[in-house]
């Protein structure tokens, strides 16, 4: 279950283990969910070939992650870029429950979603 999605620009260490991500988003989720183990997953993203990190290509990954993020979890405790779109396709993605057909399983298929 995710809880929350962080970038770092500088260093892992620097966007991991401060306090208030501790106090703010770690602790409590480690109070609400009992089972399980708690896992954290960093993504690294390969530098161009000037060899330097796009600061603008690391906001994007973030955005798209946290609401990937939120689509699983609705009480993720980003405050950012939580505000899920309005849009949605029945059957692939935000659609009404029971909405599934044959058609979008294809679609979803093809689309690898």
């Amino acid at each position: 279950m995710p809880i929350y999605v962080g970038k770092a620009t500088k260093t892992f260490r620097q966007e991991c283990f401060q306090p208030h991500k501790l106090a703010n988003h770690y602790g409590p989720a480690l109070l609400k969910y009992l089972k399980g183990k708690p896992v954290m997953f960093l993504v690294v993203q390969k530098k161009s070939r000037k060899g330097a990190l796009s600061t603008q290509e690391i906001g994007e990954i973030e955005k798209f992650l946290v609401q990937v993020a939120v689509a699983r979890n609705p009480d993720l405790s980003n405050v950012h870029h939580t505000k899920q779109d309005q849009w949605s396709i029945d059957g692939v993605i935000r659609g009404r429950q029971g909405t599934n057909s044959t058609a979008s399983g294809h679609f979803k298929k093809m689309m690898n979603l």
